[in-house]
């Protein structure tokens, strides 16, 4: 528990500090207590190295030799992207957004299938400040256009595959500013071109009080129209914390978009 600030890491109840430490246990289930005992042994495994994301410093990117050399994204062609190449492709696909006037403030969708591209855009969103949208690859146009209404989209960008979706949107969603594509598009501006003309640099996190909204996910509409979920960074952090210190994670994580 951090007393200071009265916040239980590992269950995220607020709870003044005195009352954590006086009856914290007492308030917690059998399995947040649990929970509590494996967040010690989860903060032995994290890296410790001088500039990890996990040691409490502003850099982001872990720069211990073995962790950034290390691979976590297998692709299906059977090349693969390490720690320190997934950091310089945010890098470069966050730059590529800001030249290509989608800067802090924007409202931007994605229609993609599964491909590293959607990690790397996704997270520059969030170091950019960017509002990131995602729509469900089996979904209908007019699905589409009730998203982009309700969440004022200005931006989307989408695999190349869906160009003729992204052409009837065009056709009738007049506010959709820019139009950004993973490769070549008739319709489009290639992002992935922009990205691979940026260098990529050290990544430098945004000051956040942590109630900013960084995505809207929406439901499936069951019960009438879909709704928009929000997602917060202090939401994203406790989340984080909860599966570093409950989940059974193998040796070795690995990423296989496919």
């Amino acid at each position: 528990t951090d007393q200071a600030d009265g916040l239980c890491l590992v269950c995220a109840e607020l709870l003044p500090g005195e009352e954590i430490s006086a009856r914290g246990a007492g308030r917690h289930t059998r399995q947040q207590r649990q929970r509590h005992d494996r967040w010690g042994e989860t903060q032995s495994r994290l890296c410790q190295c001088e500039r990890c994301l996990w040691s409490g410093n502003d850099d982001v990117a872990c720069t211990d030799e073995t962790h950034a050399a290390r691979p976590i994204i297998f692709m299906p062609d059977g090349t693969s992207q390490s720690g320190a190449g997934v950091a310089a492709e945010i890098s470069r696909f966050a730059q590529a957004l800001e030249a290509l006037g989608v800067v802090k403030g924007s409202r931007l969708a994605i229609l993609s299938g599964n491909r590293a591209e959607v990690l790397h855009l996704g997270n520059a969103t969030m170091f950019n400040e960017i509002l990131y949208v995602p729509l469900h690859p089996l979904g209908s146009v007019d699905d589409y256009l009730y998203v982009i209404d309700d969440s004022a989209i200005d931006t989307i960008v989408f695999d190349p595959r869906f160009e003729d979706r992204i052409t009837a949107l065009k056709a009738r969603a007049p506010q959709l500013k820019r139009f950004l594509s993973f490769g070549p598009s008739g319709i489009g501006e290639d992002i992935s071109a922009a990205a691979a003309r940026q260098a990529a640099k050290p990544l430098v996190p945004p000051v956040l009080k942590g109630d900013e909204v960084f995505r809207l996910a929406y439901s499936g509409g069951t019960t009438g129209k879909p709704k928009a979920i929000q997602a917060n960074h202090s939401t994203a952090h406790a989340m984080t914390v909860i599966q570093m210190a409950d989940w059974e994670w193998p040796p070795m994580a690995k990423i296989s978009p496919s």
